[in-house]
């Protein structure tokens, strides 16, 4: 199939596949015309890819655990390291939803606050009113 045809099977734009390519994620052969030929293997390959980008991997990552995910005899005791380079992608994940929970706890915060003065004496008057009234003109 052409790249037209694999893009529109996987939802994968052309750009993107044609990224994947020169990244070596992806390596079609060539039909005699030069154009790029893809099998239901590179469709498969490229599911799985998406899957795995959807899940927040980097490319880097995805090149990695490769060679595991495409061979079919392979079993996962063959390829431990796919398992831990899994349990660290889901790790930075968790880290980085503790750091946008703390990031929207902050924004709630201020938003939470808006109306309210910047700066308020032990009165509950704004402090930069008294200072305003207490300055000769």
């Amino acid at each position: 199939m052409k790249i037209g045809e694999l893009a529109r099977r996987t939802g994968i734009s052309v750009r993107m596949l044609r990224y994947y390519e020169e990244q070596g994620v992806l390596s079609p052969g060539r039909r005699s015309s030069g154009y790029r030929d893809y099998d239901a293997g590179d469709l498969k390959l490229m599911r799985v890819v998406k899957r795995l980008q959807g899940a927040g991997l980097p490319i880097t990552t995805i090149l990695e655990i490769m060679p595991c995910i495409i061979e079919k005899e392979m079993t996962i005791t063959e390829c431990p390291m796919v398992i831990a380079t899994l349990e660290d992608a889901k790790d930075r994940i968790r880290r980085k939803i503790s750091e946008l929970q703390l990031s929207e706890a902050s924004l709630e915060s201020v938003i939470g606050s808006i109306g309210l003065p910047l700066f308020t004496g032990e009165d509950g008057h704004s402090s930069a009113s008294q200072t305003r009234a207490a300055t000769p003109r």
